[in-house]
C-alpha cells in the first residue's frame, strides 16, 4: 500500500515537475530542486500592490499599443508598411547604384544622358545621335587643346618643378622622422631593458636597502629619464610630493647609504647622526635590518639619542654599545 501511495504521489508530481522545466532523469534530483525552488518562493517577499501596479503599467502599454495600430489599420497592415518600407529603401539604392553604374560607363552625369533622350521619351534618331557625338568630340578637342596649352606654360612648369622639389623634401622628411621614430623605440626599450633588468649598481643597492626598510612594500624606480625621484610599489607610482615624511626619511636614507657602499672602492665608516629620529617603530625595526646589512663588510658609527635603538638593533644582529654622558 505504502509503494502504491508513493507511485501515485511521483504520478501526480510529474506534471508540476515539466511546468518547472524539471528534466533530471533522477527523480529525487528534480524533487530536491522543486524544494529549493519552494524555499526560495517562500523567502520572496510578496506585495499585491506591486503586482497591481504592473497590472495597470501592462494595460496602459496595450491601449498606447492598440491606439498605435489604429492609425495604421491594424497589427498586420503595420507589419506590411513596415516591409514596404524596406523594399523602397533597397529600391533607392539600386537606382542609385545604376545611376553611378550610368554615369561611370558614359562618362556623362545621369542629367546629361536625359537631356540625350527625346522629350517623348523615345532614344535619339541615328542623324541626332551622330550630331551629339559630333559636338562631344568638338568639345573634347578643345579640352586637349587647353591642357597642351597649359603643359607648354612657363607658369605652370615651374610649379610642376616646385612640386617636385616639395614632394623629394617631403620623402626627405618623412624617411628622417621614420629613422628617428625607430632609433627612438630602440634606445627607449634599450632604456627600459636596462633601468629594469640591468639596473646600476647603486639603484640595486638602495632598493635592497629600502626593501629591507619598507618590509618588501616599495622599491626605486630607478629610470634617469625622470627628473624626479619616484617609488613604486605594486598599485601606483608616486612621486617625492607624495611621500609621507617617514616614508621620504628611508628612501633618502637608502640611497645615501647606497652611494656609500657603491661609488668608492675603499671600504671608509658611515657615520649616522638620529637618522631614524622621525621613523615609528616599523619602520625603526626597518632601518635597523638596512643598516646592519651595511655593516656586513663596511663600518657603521650610529649617534643617537634614542635609547630603544639598542634593544631594536640587538633583535637584527651583533653591535658595540658605547653610552656617552
Amino acid at each position: 500500500m505504502l509503494n502504491d501511495e508513493i507511485a501515485s504521489l511521483k504520478a501526480s508530481v510529474m506534471p508540476l515537475f515539466e511546468d518547472l522545466k524539471l528534466t533530471e532523469p533522477n527523480f529525487h534530483d528534480n524533487a530536491y530542486a522543486m524544494y529549493k525552488l519552494l524555499r526560495i518562493a517562500r523567502g520572496t517577499p510578496f506585495s499585491t500592490e506591486d503586482r497591481d501596479r504592473r497590472l495597470e503599467e501592462q494595460r496602459t502599454l496595450e491601449i498606447a499599443m492598440t491606439n498605435f495600430l489604429a492609425d495604421y489599420g491594424d497589427r498586420e497592415r503595420f507589419l506590411a508598411i513596415c516591409e514596404d518600407r524596406d523594399t523602397l529603401k533597397k529600391t533607392d539604392a539600386e537606382i542609385a547604384y545604376l545611376e553611378g553604374s550610368m554615369s561611370a560607363s558614359a562618362g556623362l552625369e545621369v542629367g546629361e544622358l536625359i537631356k540625350l533622350v527625346e522629350a517623348e521619351g523615345n532614344i535619339l534618331s541615328d542623324d541626332d545621335t551622330d550630331d551629339t557625338i559630333e559636338e562631344l568630340n568638338r568639345k573634347i578637342g578643345e579640352l586637349d587643346r587647353n591642357l597642351n596649352i597649359l603643359k607648354k606654360d612657363d607658369a605652370m612648369s615651374d610649379l610642376n618643378v616646385r612640386r617636385t622639389e616639395a614632394q623629394k623634401a617631403l620623402d626627405d622628411l618623412v624617411r628622417e622622422w621614420g629613422t628617428l621614430s625607430l632609433a627612438e623605440y630602440l634606445i627607449s626599450g634599450a632604456s627600459e631593458h636596462f633601468y629594469k633588468d640591468l639596473q646600476p649598481s647603486v639603484v640595486k643597492t638602495a632598493n635592497r636597502y629600502l626593501n629591507l626598510m619598507t618590509n618588501g612594500r616599495y622599491r626605486l624606480d630607478g629610470d634617469p629619464r625622470d627628473k624626479d625621484l619616484f617609488i613604486t610599489d605594486d598599485m601606483e607610482k608616486k612621486s617625492a610630493l607624495q611621500w609621507s615624511s617617514g616614508l621620504g626619511d628611508q628612501v633618502y636614507l637608502s640611497v645615501k647609504m647606497a652611494v656609500a657602499k657603491e661609488m668608492g672602492s675603499e671600504r671608509l665608516p658611515l657615520i649616522l647622526d638620529d637618522v631614524l629620529l622621525r621613523f615609528d617603530a616599523t619602520r625603526k625595526q626597518g632601518a635597523c635590518k638596512a643598516i646592519l646589512d651595511f655593516a656586513r663588510d663596511q663600518q657603521v658609527i650610529l649617534f643617537s639619542c634614542d635609547n630603544s635603538l639598542y634593544s631594536l638593533f640587538s633583535l637584527e644582529g651583533r653591535l658595540n654599545h658605547i653610552k656617552l654622558n
